[in-house]
């Protein structure tokens, strides 16, 4: 069972795709929150014999909450149970004082890093319009040291699509083995020529990983290759936030329309079935797809309605995976 959980919607950055609404940025898990939620997670974990546990840390930038995140973590490390601990931040409030906590108690880690400094200088900024670069990068280093598994979080816009593969370079040559690129799908830039420009660079990416870099693991395009059918299963996967609401789906923490219980009272059944009913629904544009049981589009309904206020896959979403399964299909003629 997989809990995210929010540490703050608080950040020292102001990235310029940030999907967080300005009116939540200084809430704070307290201590007194984290102990009911942990208490809560502890007690579902027993009542439904669940002994594998998933912990992410979540924010806006989980280190700005520092003090709550070793107090989790020290929690759920003494428990009688398999517990693993995840981790997305932005690497700037690495330093001395909390890299040796972070590399041991972290067990999946990722740093947003866009790539070389003027693609990522352009988005992720302080709020003083600095780039985040030159502090993100030199963490990056101290830590890839120790943790080749470090995996960054190369979030793309239609932007700096076409920088894909030379981004890609990059972080490898930085140290990374393990890189996920982000379609931006809030980005309304995305249109036929971006996106034949996004499966020119997959290809390259795909041909670069097959005969010259095999030790490089590309999220993005191992999604594609080794993709399942799955459907959204609120229920398996629980958000709480700061205020101990729990949420189905990260994208739609703080919507009180999505909210199905809190930390003291449990869930509310009638409305996670309700949920259900919505990732259930036969989408009638997508009725007709060969590739809907497949496709995150179709499945991830709760992220349609974040982005656009329908359940309905957009552009972007419906697009990305013809050119992920149009790559998928190039390679594997290139392979025969």
């Amino acid at each position: 069972m997989q809990y995210t959980i929010w540490l703050t919607y608080a950040c020292n950055l102001k990235c310029t795709y940030c999907y967080e609404e300005e009116e939540k940025r200084n809430l704070y898990l307290s201590k007194a929150k984290a102990k009911q939620l942990l208490a809560y997670i502890k007690s579902r974990s027993i009542t439904y014999s669940d002994n594998d546990i998933s912990i992410v840390l979540h924010g806006g930038e989980p280190m700005l909450n520092y003090d709550i995140l070793c107090y989790i973590v020290k929690e759920v490390k003494s428990w009688d149970s398999n517990v693993t601990i995840s981790m997305t931040t932005n690497g700037t409030l690495i330093n001395e004082d909390n890299i040796e906590f972070i590399l041991e108690n972290i067990d999946d880690l990722s740093i947003s890093l866009d790539g070389v400094a003027q693609v990522h200088n352009a988005n992720r900024k302080y709020k003083n319009g600095k780039g985040s670069f030159a502090d993100a990068s030199k963490n990056v280093i101290k830590i890839l040291e120790r943790k080749r598994d470090t995996i960054a979080r190369m979030t793309v816009t239609h932007e700096t699509v076409g920088n894909i593969y030379d981004n890609v370079i990059f972080l490898h040559e930085l140290g990374f083995r393990f890189i996920s690129p982000i379609i931006n799908q809030y980005d309304a830039g995305w249109n036929e020529e971006t996106m034949a420009i996004l499966e020119e660079q997959l290809l390259q990416l795909t041909n670069f990983c097959n005969h010259q870099a095999e030790n490089l693991h590309i999220g993005m395009l191992e999604k594609a290759k080794y993709r399942r059918k799955s459907s959204c299963c609120p229920g398996m996967t629980l958000n709480i936030d700061t205020q101990g609401d729990i949420y189905p789906c990260v994208y739609v923490v703080g919507d009180v329309r999505f909210k199905m219980g809190n930390v003291i009272d449990g869930i509310d059944k009638e409305k996670l079935s309700e949920i259900n009913h919505i990732n259930n629904k036969e989408l009638e544009q997508c009725k007709t797809c060969f590739w809907k049981d497949y496709c995150h589009g179709y499945r991830c309904k709760l992220l349609n309605f974040a982005i656009s206020g329908k359940y309905e896959p957009g552009y972007a979403a419906c697009r990305l995976e013809h050119a992920l399964l149009k790559t998928y299909k190039q390679c594997a003629v290139c392979a025969e």
